[in-house]
């Protein structure tokens, strides 16, 4: 079930990015590689489009955390951006 992330400020929508798991949908809680995509998601056979960017998330780790490494990895220093579990960490 992918997260879908709204960017806005103040009321002016400026993007929706999309965050989906690429590997197994029923998994465990290891890593797993995640995808993140600043254009649409289509059918599950036709999911990313090609600006899509690869991710790694552990599952246990939050919402949250998916979405700041998803984040880091599309707009961030490059392809390893945000893949380690402890690069990225929500504090309550």
């Amino acid at each position: 079930m992918p997260i879908h992330v709204d960017i806005r400020i103040n009321d002016e929508h400026i993007r929706t990015v999309h965050i989906g798991r690429e590997d197994d949908f029923l998994g465990t809680d290891g890593e797993h590689t995640y995808r993140i995509t600043p254009g649409t998601i289509r059918t599950r056979a036709d999911w990313w489009d090609p600006d899509s960017v690869q991710f790694t998330h552990v599952y246990s780790e939050g919402a949250e955390v998916c979405v700041a490494k998803g984040l880091l990895a599309l707009y961030g220093e490059g392809e390893s951006s945000g893949t380690e579990s402890s690069a990225v960490e929500v504090k309550d």
